[in-house]
C-alpha cells in the first residue's frame, strides 16, 4: 500500500480488525474475513487512486506556472494590487489591519510551492524594495499529517528596518495587537502531553489557532493565489468558491 501516513493509518486499521476476527467463530467468522478481504482490495484502489490525483493535480499546476509567472510580470511595478486582493476576500481580509496596508502595497507576488513527495507546502510572499521590512520574500511552511490534517506551520523571522524609538515600539504594539505580519508566526498543532492539564476553554483555543492558520493558508493556496484577478475585480466570493 502506499507509503503515505494515510497508507500506513490503513494498514494499521487492517492490522487490527484481522487481530478481532479472533474473536468471532463459524459464520461469522467466515462473512467477516471474507469482507475483510474485499475491504483490503478496496484500500489498494482507493491509494492508487489517491496517487493518481496527485500526479494528475502536479500535472496541471506545471501548467499554471508559466500563467502565473506571466501575471507576476505584468505586476512588478504596480503597488497595491494584492493588498486590494487580500481585502477582497473574506477570510484573508480579517489578517489586515490598518497600519499594516502601507506595507503591503509593496507585496509584488503571493507563491505556492508544493512537494510532489507530500503534501507539505510552503507560501512565499515576495516583496519589492521598501522601507519596512529587510526580507525580499517571507515564507510559511506548512509540514502535514496529510492533505487535510497540518502538523506545524514554521513562518521566516521578520527582520524590520531600523526606525526611531517612537516608531519601533507603536510597531510592537500593533505587532501585539493584531497584524498581518502574525500570520508567520510558528503553529504547531499541539500533542496529548500539551493539552493535559488544560481546561476546555484552553485547549480549544489551541486547536482553534491550528485551525485557523491552515484555512487561511489554503485560502491563500486554493483560492487568491489561482483568482487574483477576480478578488482584486470584486467578480468572485464565497459562494463561487470551487468545491
Amino acid at each position: 500500500m502506499e507509503n503515505t501516513k494515510e497508507g500506513k493509518d490503513l494498514e494499521v486499521q487492517h492490522k487490527k480488525a484481522e487481530d478481532l476476527l479472533s474473536r468471532l467463530s463459524g459464520d461469522n467468522l467466515a462473512r467477516a474475513s471474507s469482507l475483510l478481504d474485499l475491504q483490503k482490495a478496496r484500500n489498494i484502489l482507493y491509494m492508487n487512486f489517491i496517487k493518481e490525483l496527485k500526479q494528475l493535480e502536479e500535472h496541471y499546476e506545471d501548467q499554471y506556472q508559466p500563467l502565473y509567472s506571466q501575471r507576476a510580470e505584468i505586476l512588478k511595478t504596480q503597488k497595491g494590487f494584492w493588498l486590494k486582493t487580500i481585502k477582497q476576500n473574506a477570510l484573508t481580509s480579517s489578517l489586515v489591519y490598518t497600519h499594516d496596508e502601507e506595507i503591503l502595497q509593496y507585496l509584488t507576488d503571493i507563491k505556492c510551492l508544493t512537494d510532489p513527495d507530500s503534501d507539505n507546502f510552503v507560501l512565499e510572499f515576495i516583496f519589492t524594495e521598501n522601507p519596512f521590512i529587510e526580507n525580499d520574500i517571507l515564507r510559511k511552511k506548512y509540514v502535514m499529517t496529510n492533505a487535510d490534517v497540518m502538523e506545524k506551520s514554521i513562518g521566516t523571522e521578520i527582520v524590520w528596518k531600523n526606525r526611531s524609538g517612537e516608531d519601533e515600539e507603536m510597531r510592537k504594539k500593533q505587532l501585539n495587537d493584531g497584524s498581518f505580519f502574525k500570520f508567520f508566526n510558528n503553529i504547531n498543532m499541539p500533542n496529548a502531553a500539551e493539552l493535559e492539564g488544560l481546561n476546555d476553554s484552553m485547549e480549544q483555543e489551541l486547536v482553534d489557532n491550528v485551525e485557523q492558520d491552515f484555512d487561511i493558508a489554503s485560502e491563500f493556496k486554493d483560492e487568491i493565489i489561482p483568482n487574483a484577478v477576480l478578488y482584486y475585480l470584486g467578480s468572485r466570493c464565497d459562494d463561487d468558491k470551487e468545491e
